[in-house]
């Protein structure tokens, strides 16, 4: 169960505990965000946080300026905090404003049992490389999911960076860069930077850094930074449509050969013809998972017996017909074409009966017709928006 509390600024370190106390027992995440929490002490805080019922297991402390701790108080504060909580969101609160060794502080009062930390919007683009090692280093071995996006972090240099990833803990095996406008770096840089990841790393997050903006071979040489241990890559909307199937293919060959699931949805992908997807999909043999699902088999087309293609969705057109197919099969042609004839000649006498012999002979011309599949429908204009085409690949 979810649970926030606002407008707590105005209250005093006794006052907040006795709010955290009585938030109900069955509350699993709790957000506490936007209340200016910074204006209590690290004490005030750590005692308060320590009233937080054992059933909470997701803590959202974002936007309350905690830069306006020190490093030391803020020790104190995450310290108080429920052992219970395994994911702490720290985003939103201008950490750019403590020196390196401030957040190392900081960090190393966070719970052991926290295994998910976001550090999100806190324009970390205002440390040196060394300083973001040094707050990095602080980060409690137990945290599994490092979230760093939105960080501005292409104002760094590609070695800046790499000496930054270098104090990821070891534990740190999902890794967030999203949103951090990546492309405003060259190839090489990008490759440099990955290269520091840590070796635990096993899925790595680069969606949405418009790296449409390199071309093929500058992918590439960034790619082949990644760690071998990359399992996963998250490239989503990266508006890699702009990319041609080529310069994709040149990209993704130089994807470590350890990840079996790429994300590549969000890339408006779907100007590639069917066989340019073909072509892509059998450039990454390594690729067990592949999003959007669609890039996963490709289209082929469906044959009959005699090697014709044949439409084989479920249009309303193809049921109607196929239900009549099976009705004129079931009834014989013959038959209702027989009956067609007797009646007429009952009806207008010699001249209806040779009218119905004529009309006996189209129906049985036709229904050859379309039992061949020479007359069949005239072919519509696909319309996008109505996705009435399976040459149409979503996204």
């Amino acid at each position: 169960m979810d649970y926030q509390l606002e407008n707590l600024c105005n209250k005093t370190g006794d006052e907040l505990a006795k709010a955290f106390a009585e938030i109900p027992a069955g509350v699993t995440s709790l957000n506490l965000a936007w209340n200016d929490l910074h204006k209590k002490t690290g004490d005030e805080l750590a005692k308060a946080f320590a009233k937080i019922p054992a059933s909470v297991t997701s803590l959202n402390l974002a936007w309350n300026n905690l830069h306006n701790k020190t490093g030391a108080e803020l020790a104190r504060a995450f310290a108080g905090i429920p052992a219970s909580v395994t994911s702490l969101d720290l985003s939103w609160n201008n950490l750019h404003n403590k020196t390196g060794a401030e957040l190392a502080q900081a960090f190393a009062g966070i719970p052991a049992g926290v295994t998910s930390l976001n550090l999100s919007w806190n324009n970390l683009l205002y440390k040196t490389g060394a300083e973001l090692a040094t707050a990095f280093a602080g980060i409690p071995a137990g945290v599994t999911s490092l979230n760093l996006s939105r960080n501005y972090l292409h104002s760094k240099t590609g070695a800046e960076l790499a000496t930054a990833f270098a104090g990821i803990p070891a534990g740190v095996t999902s890794l967030d860069l999203s949103r951090n406008d990546l492309d405003s770096k060259t190839g090489a840089e990008l490759a440099t930077a990955f290269a520091g990841i840590p070796a635990g790393v096993t899925s790595l997050d680069l969606s949405h850094n418009d790296l449409c903006n390199k071309t093929g071979v500058e992918l590439a040489i960034a790619f082949a930074g990644i760690p071998a241990s990359v399992t996963s890559l998250d490239l989503r909307g990266n508006n890699l449509r702009d990319k041609t199937c080529d310069e994709l293919i040149t990209a993704f060959a130089r994807i470590p050969a350890g990840v079996t699931s790429l994300n590549l949805s969000g890339n408006n992908l779907e100007r590639l013809s069917e066989e340019e997807i073909n072509k892509l999909r059998k450039s990454l043999p390594n690729i067990k998972t592949i999003q959007p699902t669609s890039l996963g088999t490709g289209f082929p087309k469906v044959k009959n017996n005699a090697g014709i293609v044949v439409n084989s969705t479920s249009s309303p057109m193809n049921i109607n017909m196929q239900i009549l197919g099976g009705f004129m099969a079931v009834v014989g042609c013959t038959a209702v074409a027989t009956a067609f004839i007797f009646l007429n000649a009952a009806t207008c006498g010699a001249a209806g009966l040779v009218v119905a012999g004529l009309g006996m002979a189209s129906i049985l011309v036709g229904v050859g017709l379309f039992a061949t599949g020479t007359c069949r429908p005239p072919k519509t204009t696909p319309i996008k928006s109505l996705d009435n085409s399976d040459s149409f690949v979503h996204l």
